[in-house]
């Protein structure tokens, strides 16, 4: 029985640190919907990692035949910073010859959180998809904003817009040009979210436990496909801000 007492040190861990610090990760491995960004950041100390499965007719590189894995680590390094390292795993990639096999590609990205909403102002957020190497077929450089609505009986509502300007040469986008999502979610178990990433719509119903560090989610690119991710998120120490105040 002496593993009672860890057991609730664990449960009043998960009860009150704050959920915030652990949003869900996009089809891309970095915090997002679908396949945008969102202002939101993993939080200072917190470790992420995530496996997404992108159904093949909307692989980002345009091989309609194949299906990508992508396995990523989300890392808080300041209260306002995300670094996302990830390796996608390209399934069988027809152009080459049937029995080439997998491709795989690594790529990083990292994530600013510049402003907080304040009233009726909303959050801002900029980042780089894959900004170094020479294929940087998953590139994206973007600005994106959140408005949220106030919370009504624990459910509330998050308008998501942002701009992906081609600043760099790249062998594909991951983004381009503008793009925006109406998010609906509530006491931070579950959301939904419609969004269009500038080519399409899609749609993604996720779930949530321990405190936000479980996470699943079902995404339906286009609408007329399934994919998903899963996420499992911790803290490492105390946050900066945390030591601040103390």
């Amino acid at each position: 029985m002496s593993w009672i007492p860890a057991a609730l040190l664990a449960g009043l861990c998960f009860a009150f640190d704050d959920p915030s610090a652990f949003p869900s990760a996009s089809l891309h491995g970095d915090t997002g919907l679908v396949f945008i960004p969102t202002v939101e950041v993993v939080g200072d100390g917190v470790v992420s990692a995530s496996v997404t499965q992108i159904p093949a007719p909307y692989n980002p590189e345009g091989f309609h035949a194949s299906t990508d894995r992508v396995f990523a680590l989300r890392v808080g390094l300041l209260p306002r910073l995300e670094i996302t390292a990830r390796v996608t795993q390209v399934e069988n990639i027809p152009f080459v010859s049937a029995s080439y096999g997998d491709d795989k590609d690594r790529m990083v990205a990292a994530r600013i959180l510049v402003a907080d909403q304040g009233g009726w102002r909303p959050a801002l957020a900029i980042g780089v998809r894959d900004p170094i190497g020479d294929s940087r077929r998953f590139h994206a450089t973007y600005a994106v904003l959140r408005w949220s609505a106030p919370e009504r009986s624990l459910i509330r509502a998050h308008l998501h817009c942002g701009w992906a300007p081609r600043l760099f040469r790249a062998a594909s986008r991951a983004l381009d040009g503008p793009f925006g999502a109406i998010e609906v979610g509530g006491a931070g178990t579950w959301c939904t979210a419609l969004e269009h990433d500038g080519d399409r719509l899609n749609a993604s119903l996720g779930f949530r436990a321990l405190g936000g560090r479980a996470a699943i989610k079902a995404v339906f690119p286009g609408l007329d496909s399934v994919g998903g991710v899963l996420s499992l998120s911790l803290r490492l120490g105390n946050s900066r801000s945390d030591e601040l105040q103390s």
